[in-house]
């Protein structure tokens, strides 16, 4: 009983802490020219107020990891 106990609490307090080590974002997107639609290839996407950015792929796609909240 009470290692059953002790296995429970150590789930319990495994399964709180845990989420504190995953506190930052990623944005994904994709960006377009607004009056054609087209991708827009190499196109640099910053985050304002800070230096995070990302630059788009061949497809206009971009990815920026480790966004702080």
């Amino acid at each position: 009983m009470q290692l059953l106990i002790r296995f429970f609490t150590g789930i319990i307090l495994f399964c709180t802490a845990f989420p504190l080590f995953a506190q930052n974002g990623t944005l994904v997107g994709s960006a377009k020219d607004k009056l054609t639609q087209e991708v827009l290839i190499g196109a640099t996407i910053n985050l304002e107020g800070t230096t995070i950015g990302a630059a788009t792929d061949i497809d206009g796609n971009f990815r920026i990891t480790n966004i702080p909240p």
